[in-house]
């Protein structure tokens, strides 16, 4: 703007302050014969809200909140949208919006499906509701007004009057007050026919239990279970597992769908100031400044750096739970979650650790089940989630098949003035499966209004195969495909997850058939976008496009014609980035696919959605030239690189990328060569370091750390650190912590700098000093803890494994109080991101705790989940810890989950573990005087005594293969001291790894 121009004001601006006083006269009026403490606010306070009201209602005080909208035209919803979720968080009970003119339909249409959605009240009073109300309350109207509040421009007067105030009450301000949401009168068959299970479902929701509702694929779980929340008051949150990717996404998703936004694409339209005032509510209500700054990152991904740290998912989720207890007055709510057994395995666990939180909150949640009966149902995920479940005590409901006099009732009823001869047709191909009934009715249905012919309907009706679930499901998307296959071909490309907006505007889809597909549960509207609906589907989706080439030809044209207008991947959404990459690939535009691929995955690298990343490396290995050595090393270096920091070094699914790197190697040259030599030679030491083969990894490590502590290698990728660290740490499994230490410092002389020697010398340093000053171990460890707040960097994989250091320096000092505390801690993180193997860690050391604190029951709890990770993650290292810690248990206070001979084979299998893991290190670290201070040391007293208690010899064994003969004297003193009950006491009991007689094995 030059100089000395005067900005012209605006109508709002000129008549804001007019229209507010106005504004709150009425609102006054409403309110006045109640108690209601009514404020006019400033424009800083309250996010932006003029009036609030502030009213005792049935012991509960409730918040209204007006906001004023002077506009030269209709309201539109960015105009409002921010102020609907600002409420939301500060749990107001209603929002009064108040406008000059009318609203948009696009207004309408979200409001309508936000106040569907959520606790919130809202009512909008428009242009002819403020003369009438004016009139009403003998207000004059201010001149400078009377021109913009019109009637000529309201055009809703008669719609959606659950947006609007009846005028004809006398007591408006009741419309306010928050009301429960209408229950609909919804019971149809499969709910009919399962009156015994609806009626303990509504028990269980009222109660605020986690159900797991089992069947069968298509006896209609979902179906019953939707049918039975429509009877409830209850809001429902949908969670179809399989449909996030990442935990990010999941969390958007559950954190937009508990505000009632309906649409993603709504936030995308906020400014910077919406967001503030947004933030700022937020931040009100918590102490913790980090959710604002991730709940800011969910509306602009640019504002995400340096959150996600270990701690973000579990600030989230307690954030989340937070809102949903913050409405709890107004309204309940019913999480359902679908198809959890199939979701990657990043997002397995933070589901299962929500449901944790849902179970500890008593917030009620149905867990649909799948029972196993098709092989093609099988696909590669985890079963971590179901396994987390067990933990839980949660109320199971089976829903059956029909019995064949159901499933001719529900025929009759679907097929009411049919021919009766076609009922008994479907019956006998249909069976007693509700889905397969639904596709044959459905066919039927479409057949005769086609036809109006039932000799050729029948004959149609032999195509399918009596009480096969796929067989009728696949002739009925046949059917389908013929009338529109462009569809199909489309969900091929899209993999599955196409945008609602992109099929309804192409005009090769025919949107009856889109109709038809979600009718029988083939495809379900997710948010935006249309997705299948299950594994069955999406296969024979593949097996149309590998069948039918011409249509597929077709498609994959269509599509990259349209693709063509977006060339950025920033401004397009993901199922379209998939989309493109996979029309590219089929015609085969190597060139123009690789930097699509490369933005994708390092999008899924920056999100650590691992499963999908590792997916499209191999999809990169494609599209790759083969001679390609340094593209190729790339790509295998970042999927290893990946196997680590999921802490699956050893997994069988990378041994293909180690036989890719082996013959890359044979064809570079030289310095080149050496140089990836040794990064596979890091990435194979540690799969042999996971592997507990310590000899191994020491052997291919060795040469590196003396080349480099000569100064013969230089390194800027900081990949001869990671070896040299990996050197070390064998080291310490071979000959102890002394012998490590000294390497540590010889590398923390050379390099001061690095990340990686400070982090693993403090690291090992407070091992150390567990035992001795286990104060100092808690020190060094807050110490890492704040080298990785500071360098805030992807770079490195985040600190979990310190926090289980805390519990166990705690543990040491024998503060089992805060031990247990501090494992709470580190169970959260771990649970809420998946870090399986650590998690185990922390609950042996928690069950130890419990032990000290006499919390017996909690404690054999703790113990056998931290057997079965470690045990399930192939965690040797650390597993016979808790194995151990178990059997002692068990020995003094027996429980019905062991019999004897259990006992006996677990210890004999846990003393086969240990002795294989460290028969060599014994041999070394057992010349040393302070070998009988040493955590191996206690391992060989607990296997003697635990092995005189379950009358089975391995002390025998230890004496000859294990213990100097030196020791031998002195070990079996102490044995003795262990088994005579008339001693309380042993010798032993200063130290920190025991509490009376008993020995913990903690670390």
């Amino acid at each position: 703007m030059a100089e000395g121009t005067i900005k012209k004001k605006t109508i709002a601006q000129k008549n804001a302050n007019t229209f507010e006083s106005l504004a709150y006269e009425i609102v006054s009026q409403f309110f006045k014969d109640t108690k209601a403490q009514i404020c006019k606010t400033g424009y800083s306070k309250d996010g932006g809200y003029d009036i609030i009201v502030s009213l005792q209602e049935n012991d509960i005080t409730q918040k209204i909140y007006f906001e004023c909208k002077l506009r030269s035209g209709n309201l539109q919803l960015r105009d409002i949208s921010a102020n609907l979720i600002i409420a939301f968080n500060e749990g107001a009970a209603a929002l009064g919006i108040i406008t000059n003119y009318d609203y948009t339909y696009q207004t309408k249409e979200h409001v309508s499906s936000f106040f569907e959605n959520t606790a919130l009240n809202i009512k909008i009073i428009i242009g002819t509701d403020i003369q009438e109300l004016a009139n009403r309350y003998n207000l004059p109207i201010p001149d400078e007004l009377s021109n913009i509040i019109s009637f000529k421009k309201t055009v809703n007067k008669k719609e959606y009057q659950f947006l609007r105030i009846d005028m004809t009450t006398d007591h408006i301000y009741k419309q306010f007050l928050a009301k429960g949401r209408e229950i609909e009168a919804s019971d149809p068959f499969i709910v009919e026919v399962n009156q015994e299970k609806k009626e303990k479902l509504i028990r269980h929701i009222q109660n605020g239990d986690t159900i797991c509702l089992t069947g069968l694929p298509g006896v209609g779980k979902t179906s019953f279970i939707d049918a039975v929340l429509d009877l409830m008051p209850h809001r429902k949150i949908h969670v179809v597992a399989d449909e996030f990717t990442s935990r990010k996404q999941l969390l958007l998703s559950l954190y937009l769908n508990i505000c009632g936004i309906s649409q993603h694409s709504i936030i995308n339209d906020f400014d910077d100031n919406m967001i503030d005032r947004i933030i700022a509510t937020i931040d009100k209500k918590t102490a913790n400044e980090n959710i604002g700054r991730i709940v800011r990152s969910f509306f602009h991904e640019k504002e995400a750096k340096g959150i996600e740290n270990e701690l973000y998912n579990s600030f989230i989720c307690k954030y989340l739970i937070d809102l949903l207890m913050l409405h709890r007055p107004f309204l309940t709510y019913c999480f359902f979650i679908e198809k959890a057994g199939n979701a990657t395995e990043e997002v397995q666990p933070l589901l299962a650790y929500l449901c944790k939180l849902l179970h500890k909150n008593n917030i009620s949640c149905i867990i649909e089940k799948q029972d196993s009966e098709y092989l093609i149902t099988q696909i590669e995920t985890s079963n971590y989630f179901f396994e987390r479940l067990d933990t839980l005590s949660y109320f199971q409901i089976e829903i059956e098949l029909f019995t064949k006099n159901q499933a001719r009732k529900f025929i009759q009823q679907e097929l009411n003035g049919y021919p009766s001869n076609l009922c008994d047709r479907v019956l006998d191909k249909g069976g007693v499966r509700l889905l397969t009934l639904k596709v044959l009715t459905e066919f039927t249905k479409k057949s005769w209004e086609q036809h109006k012919d039932v000799t050729r309907l029948i004959a149609g009706l032999h195509m399918f195969t009596a009480n096969d679930l796929p067989a009728s499901i696949l002739s009925y998307m046949h059917l389908l495909y013929q009338q529109c296959p462009m569809i199909f071909h489309y969900l091929y490309f899209f993999e599955g997850r196409i945008p609602y907006d992109f099929v309804i505007n192409d005009s090769f889809i025919h949107e009856n058939i889109i109709n038809d597909l979600m009718q029988v549960n083939f495809l379900i509207m997710d948010g935006e976008c249309l997705t299948t609906a299950n594994i069955l589907v999406k296969n024979k989706i593949k097996e149309y496009s590998n069948h039918y080439k011409y249509n597929t030809r077709k498609a994959a044209i269509s599509l990259e014609e349209q693709l063509q207008v977006i060339s950025d991947p920033a401004c397009m959404r993901i199922e379209t980035i998939i989309c493109k990459i996979n029309v590219l690939t089929y015609f085969q535009k190597n060139a123009e696919v690789l930097p699509l691929l490369n933005f994708y995955m390092h999008k899924l690298w920056k999100e650590r959605q691992y499963t999908l990343f590792l997916r499209y490396i191999d999809r990169a290995y494609t599209v790759i030239d083969e001679k390609d050595n340094q593209s190729i090393l790339k790509l295998t270096i970042s999927a290893l690189n990946t196997w680590v920091i999921k802490k699956q070094s050893n997994a069988s699914e990378a041994d293909h990328l180690f036989l890719r790197f082996e013959i890359t190697l044979q064809r570079l040259k030289n310095k080149e060569k050496a140089f990836y030599q040794m990064v596979y030679d890091y990435f194979l030491s540690k799969r042999y370091f996971k592997n507990c083969s310590f000899k191994d990894s020491l052997k291919i490590t060795e040469k590196y750390y003396l080349s480099y502590i000569r100064g013969e290698i230089k390194d800027e990728e900081q990949w001869i650190d990671r070896i040299c660290i990996v050197f070390a740490l064998s080291v310490k499994e071979l000959e102890g912590n002394e012998a490590a230490l000294k390497i540590f410092q010889e590398l923390m002389i050379k390099n001061e700098d690095s990340f990686y020697f400070k982090w693993e010398y403090l690291s090992h340093r407070q091992c150390m000093n567990f035992y001795e000053n286990p104060k100092e171990s808690l020190h060094d460890i807050n110490l890492i803890l704040k080298m990785f707040k500071d360098v805030n960097s992807s770079t490195y994989p985040l600190p979990y494994h310190e926090y289980v250091d805390k519990a166990v320096s705690a543990f040491c000092a024998k503060e089992y109080e805060n031990t247990v505390i501090y494992a709470n801690d580190a169970i959260t993180i771990l649970e809420s991101n998946g870090i399986i193997p650590s998690l185990g860690r922390a609950y042996n050391v928690r069950g130890c705790a419990q032990v000290c604190l006499g919390d017996i029951a909690s404690a054999e709890a703790s113990l056998k989940e931290a057997c079965f990770i470690m045990d399930e993650t192939r965690y040797d290292l650390f597993g016979w810890r808790g194995s151990l810690n178990l059997i002692q248990l068990e020995v003094y206070y027996p429980s019905k989950d062991f019999t004897i001979a259990a006992l006996q084979q677990l210890l004999n299998k846990t003393y086969q573990k240990f002795y294989n893991i460290y028969a060599d290190k014994l041999a070394v670290i057992s010349k040393k005087e302070d070998f009988i201070k040493t955590r191996e040391y206690f391992a060989l007293l607990m296997f003697g005594h635990l092995s005189k208690l379950l009358k089975i010899n391995l002390t025998e064994n230890i004496l000859h293969t294990l213990l100097p003969d030196r020791y031998a004297e002195f070990y079996l003193m102490q044995l003795k001291q262990m088994n005579d009950k008339r001693i309380k006491h042993t010798a032993f009991s200063n130290t920190p790894y025991s509490l009376g007689k008993y020995i913990f094995m903690v670390g």
